[in-house]
């Protein structure tokens, strides 16, 4: 494999297909390439006059996948029409050259991507592959542009079933419903891998409705009343009540909002959550009949979003509040339900996704 590694301020990643049908395997991949880079721009091929032997036209799929990545800021879906290209279907040594010049260009003309960014080409088809070794070693502008460390050729194969990746239509299903929860502290990823997981199996998510509450009210931590917890908790139950699938995806519970308000409670600084609130919110927790509970161990970068409390910023703080979560499950009689993730964004996504298609299979 020819690689070029430089170190860059931005590494993106460029996963190229046609997406016809979008398939588990080209969602493995990206969901890698989301852990691997800082930005990824899912390249969506076709052509908009000469599609009909797919699936779905050019356009439908181009649309589709922006659906799909509507909810993950750090995935953008851009398109490149064969038509504007290539007068046939360029699966030619020409054709490579058009099309990586193409993305180049498409990539660059996004004001987040600098000069200087590190790219890595992500495929699924090995002649895609072949295809794109040789282009990135003989054809200009890839050629120059690996001279100048600007871009590493990082080809990945997954190993995905063909499955298509279909959306989650409600009210189709009448059976007994499983439950997933992924939880934590803040800034560990969570609803990233939720909405991830979700996706991956077309099952319905389940938002945290404290983030979703706050956005509306327009509230941040410090602010919060005994009033806007119980907000919390009523709100996720009832999205939790209307997830009818086989399995449901779960961002956040109640036991991490009456943390939350437990953590709030002994802080000084918060005046308006005391132990009178903490009773108020835990009158009103239910366990929700959870299958599997994840909870992601506190080792992300804290980030600072205009809402959360950053006193709360410090690995020690954020292991309190860990513990907190740990000691409220066992109390709550859900100790055996809990598999702590200590790893990065992508060997997590692969564990819950493990036992998501294990429970799906049940």
């Amino acid at each position: 494999m020819h690689s070029i590694i430089i170190q860059s301020k931005m590494t993106i990643g460029l996963c190229f297909g046609r997406y016809a049908p979008f398939c588990k395997g080209h969602l493995d991949l990206i969901m890698r390439a989301k852990k691997e880079c800082d930005l990824c721009f899912v390249i969506c091929m076709g052509s908009s006059s000469n599609d009909g032997h797919f699936i779905m036209p050019f356009r439908e799929r181009v649309a589709y996948m922006r659906e799909c990545f509507a909810d993950s800021p750090e995935v953008r879906v851009l398109a490149l029409d064969d038509d504007e290209l290539y007068p046939e279907l360029p699966l030619t040594e020409k054709g490579w050259q058009l099309w990586t010049a193409a993305a180049e260009q498409l990539v660059f003309s996004d004001p987040a991507v600098p000069s200087d960014a590190l790219f890595r080409w992500y495929v699924r088809d090995p002649a895609w592959k072949d295809a794109l070794m040789r282009v990135s070693t003989t054809a200009d502008p890839v050629k120059a542009m690996l001279e100048e460390g600007r871009f590493e050729i990082r080809i990945a194969e997954s190993k995905g079933s063909p499955e298509p990746v279909l959306p989650w239509k409600p009210g189709c299903y009448e059976g007994p419903v499983r439950r997933v929860l992924i939880t934590g502290t803040a800034s560990e990823g969570k609803s990233t891998l939720a909405r991830d997981i979700a996706l991956y199996f077309g099952l319905p998510y389940v938002p945290e409705e404290a983030r979703n509450y706050m956005q509306e009210m327009h509230v941040a931590d410090p602010d919060l009343t005994t009033e806007d917890f119980l907000q919390f908790v009523r709100r996720q139950n009832a999205s939790i009540d209307r997830a009818q699938e086989r399995v449901a995806i779960v961002d956040t519970d109640n036991i991490t909002t009456l943390a939350y308000a437990m953590e709030y409670a002994a802080d000084p600084d918060i005046k308006a959550i005391d132990e009178a609130s903490v009773e108020a919110v835990r009158s009103e927790v239910r366990t929700s009949g959870w299958d599997r509970i994840f909870l992601l161990a506190p080792r992300n970068r804290y980030v600072d979003d205009g809402f959360r409390y950053m006193k709360q910023a410090d690995m020690t703080s954020r292991q309190q509040g860990f513990d907190l979560l740990l000691r409220l499950f066992e109390e709550y009689g859900l100790a055996d339900k809990v598999e702590i993730l200590r790893g990065d964004y992508y060997s997590n996504f692969l564990r819950v996704k493990d036992v998501v298609a294990e429970l799906l299979a049940q």
